[in-house]
C-alpha cells in the first residue's frame, strides 16, 4: 500500500505545484495585457496578418491564464491537469508562430530607416517615416519581443511531492 501525505484530502488529483507558479501565471497575465494594448495600437494603425494572429494568441493567453489561476485556487472540480497541459502546449505553439511572424513582418520596415554618423561625415536617412510611423514600428517590435519573452519565460518549478512510501 502506498501513502501520499503531502496532498490535502479532496485534492489528490491535482499536481500540488508551488505557489510561485501562481505568481508566474500572474506575470504572464500582465505581459499578455501589455501585449494586447500594443497590438491593438498596431491593428489600429495598420491591419496585417501578424498583428491579427498575435491578437488571437494574446486573447487566448488571457483566457488560459485566468483558467489556470481559478483552477489552481478555486474549486477542485475545475482542475484538470490534462486540460492545463493541452492549453499550455497550444499556447506554446501559437506564441512561437505569432512572435516569429510578427518579427518577420516588422523587420522589413526597419530596413529603410537608418542613421549613420562618422568622425568626418554625417549621414542620415530617415525615409518618409513620421513619429507615428516610428511609434508603430517600435510597438510592433515590442510585441514581437514580449511575445518571445512570454513564450520563453521561466520553466515550471518541480513538484513538491515526495516519493511514495511503502507501508506494510
Amino acid at each position: 500500500m502506498f501513502a501520499n501525505t503531502v496532498r490535502p484530502p479532496g485534492r489528490e488529483h491535482t499536481l500540488g505545484l508551488p505557489r510561485a507558479l501562481i505568481a508566474i501565471r500572474i506575470i504572464q497575465l500582465v505581459l499578455a495585457v501589455l501585449i494586447l494594448g500594443l497590438d491593438a495600437y498596431g491593428l489600429y494603425v495598420l491591419a496585417f496578418s501578424g498583428a491579427a494572429l498575435n491578437m488571437f494568441t494574446t486573447v487566448a493567453t488571457i483566457i488560459v491564464c485566468i483558467y489556470n489561476i481559478v483552477a489552481e485556487l478555486g474549486p477542485v472540480s475545475l482542475y484538470n491537469y490534462w486540460a492545463i497541459l493541452a492549453l499550455d502546449i497550444f499556447l506554446t505553439v501559437f506564441w512561437l508562430i505569432s512572435f516569429a511572424l510578427m518579427a518577420a513582418q516588422v523587420a522589413p520596415l526597419f530596413t529603410s530607416y537608418s542613421y549613420y554618423s562618422g568622425y568626418y561625415s554625417y549621414y542620415s536617412y530617415y525615409s518618409s517615416y513620421t513619429y507615428y510611423g516610428i511609434a508603430f514600428m517600435s510597438c510592433m517590435a515590442a510585441v514581437a519581443g514580449l511575445g518571445g519573452l512570454l513564450l520563453y519565460g521561466p520553466p515550471l518549478p518541480p513538484s513538491n511531492l515526495s516519493p511514495p512510501r511503502f507501508l506494510g
